[in-house]
């Protein structure tokens, strides 16, 4: 965040370089303009009077067994003031802060318990807490046993003790605050709460990359402690996994609605829900079957569905991220307000079912959505039912809704998924709401001034290191099997260092796939490939082969393509053995493979382009280009290179019109990223030479098709 205010500049560096002699005037300047709590003039005037005096006895040679003690005291008022500063600029730079402060205002913290005999299920007074808490300046050790106390209390409101956590965790994303960060710990590590533990373990474990360098060591300190539970290691890996689901809700939720919509129209769908009341249409007599089908292709698009969500993919972030224009999402503290039957902006659903609440209970329970999308259902659902048919009001008074999902649940792990819930309401707030922009921003990885919170597994940069490898071995696992060689590069390069041969393939692969840079990752993987010997991982061979591939160094890609085939023989790599063998002049032996592969997958895509190209190469040309035909109608269209290749074709057998025809539609369609014509044909020169055309008919052919 942008700060205006130069005197702010001058207290930092006055701040990093220890200087409370001008940072005191500095911050008193500040305050006139900018009152904070009523103590901090009196506070800062008593700092500038003991270090005079500590000042004038140096200059008098006084010794004071305490003087050290003192200035690491004073120091640290100072990181306080500062600290508060920063909070105070980025609070009166937003509205919503800014109003939430004046509202907080309105509560002594350390008073709250007397207050709650008074406000038990109060929401109104839940928000005010919540905004106190929230903008509250730095905590004391007096604050966080309070809190912790309070959060963890059996007697404390469950809706309650969820917005403190809450609150809690976006301070610290708003400024760090050592003290808050350590009450949500003490909170993961203490409470008999599932709930709260795993609010906690969100919380404290995305604010700890926002901590400043001088915290930091306690934020170190507290985690090793937590890292010397082993459950507390699952859950934190658990945890690192889920995240990465919610970075990809947007993939992930366009990909349901893709498995779930495939083959099915809107009118196949309604067809499947009709009543068995209604009157049969003309196709429910002439095609019986059909809406048997329909049911069984909707039945196993669903269960696609529920099974990426069991995965841990955020499948519903697509639908509800645009419900969330409700006037309950216009108060900050409702995105995290737990789903509560008793909540009254749920009456007017209660009263759609004549006062039965079943479907609240039902939505609460066992639906699978987070909290803040129970809310925006339960609202829809209110519209929904002022026009919707009367079957649908049954089927939800017979709970029959959420059964499916209902079963997921109960198979999944209490803790697992209470966590998911939690990070999804997250993901939407920060994704979805106007509110999150005065906060750093945990899912954001295009802000080059901090690393998100999200990756915190790989930002702890701990003295004692190695408790940290395994965690990031599991997560580099998870990463492959994703795909995720994006990610995978910034926690294999942590492990890599550790001189770990996993840790060395596994940069190598994000070298491979992500950079594409083949010839690093070939370096790396040579090392592990001959230190492996006879047993070699295959995993290693396989990266190794792919690379050489890249590279074109046909001859050693198809000697590691044997060692695989001997040791897992499979169709796919025999077809990348084929591959080699036509551009290293083993043709025949690279057909007898490519017809026997042919015969046992027809119309094989690979296989098809494969033998196209071997025909070529047999000059069995117009064999060659009816494969090439071919391949237009399997995969609905030809690809750049298939159309390129064609032209080749009818070069190397001398139509020269065909060939300026296929060759111009390459020109014409090729993107940016696809290589010129010419630098196409030059690297076929080999191939051309043989059959009797010289160097120049390259410039001639490029110079043909442009004009």
């Amino acid at each position: 965040m942008k700060i205006n205010d130069k005197r702010v500049a001058e207290m930092d560096k006055c701040y990093e370089q220890s200087d409370i002699l001008h940072f005191v005037p500095l911050a008193l300047s500040y305050m006139q303009e900018h009152p904070m709590y009523p103590e901090l003039r009196d506070d800062l005037e008593n700092v500038r009077s003991c270090y005079n005096n500590m000042l004038q006895c140096f200059k008098r040679g006084v010794d004071d067994p305490k003087r050290v003690e003192i200035f690491l005291e004073m120091e640290d008022f100072v990181f306080d003031t500062y600290q508060n500063i920063i909070l105070n600029e980025r609070i009166q730079s937003n509205q919503v802060l800014l109003a939430a402060r004046k509202r907080g205002e309105t509560i002594e913290l350390l008073h709250v318990r007397e207050l709650l005999e008074n406000h038990q299920g109060d929401l109104e007074f839940y928000n005010t807490l919540f905004s106190a808490v929230l903008t509250s300046w730095r905590w004391n050790e007096k604050l966080k046993e309070y809190y912790a106390t309070l959060i963890m209390d059996p007697e404390t409101d469950p809706v309650l003790a969820s917005l403190l956590v809450s609150a809690l965790t976006l301070s610290g994303l708003l400024v760090f605050d050592i003290c808050k960060f350590n009450t949500l710990v003490e909170v993961y590590k203490a409470s008999g709460n599932a709930t709260l533990q795993e609010r906690a373990l969100v919380g404290w474990c995305f604010s700890s990359c926002y901590a400043t360098d001088r915290e930091m060591k306690y934020v170190k300190k507290a985690v090793l402690e937590c890292l010397e539970d082993k459950n507390a290691i699952q859950e934190i890996v658990e945890l690192q996994k889920q995240v990465f689901y919610c970075m990809e809700a947007d993939k992930d939720s366009e990909k349901t609605t893709q498995v779930l919509m495939s083959n099915l129209s809107s009118e196949q769908v309604a067809r499947t829900f009709k009543s068995d009341l209604e009157d049969n249409s003309l196709n429910d007599i002439l095609y019986p079957e059909q809406e048997e089908e329909n049911a069984e292709k909707l039945e196993k698009n669903v269960s696609k569905m529920l099974q990426m969500q069991k995965d841990g993919a955020d499948i519903y972030f697509g639908g509800f991220s645009k419900m969330k224009s409700f006037a309950f999402f216009h108060r900050l503290s409702n995105w995290f307000i737990p789903y509560s039957i008793d909540n009254p902006v749920l009456e007017p659903l209660r009263q759609a079912f004549d006062g039965d609440d079943t479907i609240l209970r039902s939505l609460r329970d066992s639906s699978p959505f987070c909290e803040s999308d129970k809310f925006s259902f339960s609202f829809a659902l209110v519209e929904t039912l002022k026009r919707g048919p009367a079957q649908f009001k049954q089927i939800l008074k017979e709970n029959l809704l959420f059964q499916g999902s209902n079963m997921m649940m109960k198979e999944m792990d209490p803790k697992t998924w209470k966590r998911r819930m939690y990070l999804q309401d997250l993901c939407r707030f920060f994704k979805v709401s106007s509110f999150a922009s005065a906060f750093s921003k945990p899912f954001d990885e295009d802000d080059q001034e901090e690393m998100p919170g999200c990756l915190f597994l790989q930002s702890w940069d701990l003295e004692k290191a190695s408790v940290l490898l395994q965690p990031r071995l599991k997560i580099c696992r998870f990463l492959i099997k994703r795909k995720d060689y994006k990610h995978l590069g910034q926690f294999a390069s942590l492990i890599s260092n550790e001189n770990l041969d996993e840790g060395t393939l596994l940069y190598a692969l994000y070298l491979m796939n992500y950079q594409h840079a083949y010839h690093e990752a070939v370096m790396l993987l040579s090392v592990l490939y001959i230190a492996g010997g006879d047993k070699v991982s295959l995993t290693v061979v396989k990266a190794m082969a792919k690379c050489l591939m890249e590279l074109k160094i046909y001859e050693e890609a198809l000697k590691k393509y044997r060692v695989i085939q001997k040791r897992k023989p499979s169709n796919s790599n025999l077809l990348k053995m084929a591959y080699c063998m036509l551009y290293t002049n083993q043709v025949e032996e690279a057909m007898e493979i490519l017809y026997k592969l042919d015969y046992e997958n027809p119309d094989n895509i690979d296989v098809v382009r494969s033998l196209a190209w071997g025909n070529m190469l047999r000059e069995n040309f117009d064999s060659a280009i009816a494969l090439y035909q071919k391949l237009q109608t399997l995969s609905g269209g030809a690809s750049l290179e298939d159309v390129y290749n064609t032209g080749l074709c009818y070069w190397l057998k001398g139509d020269m019109a065909k060939t300026c025809e296929y060759f111009k539609e390459y020109n014409d369609k090729k993107g940016k990223q696809e290589p010129s014509l010419f630098e196409k044909i030059d690297s076929d020169y080999q191939l051309l030479e043989k059959h009797g055309i010289n160097y120049g008919d390259l410039f001639l052919m490029r110079d043909s098709i442009e004009k």
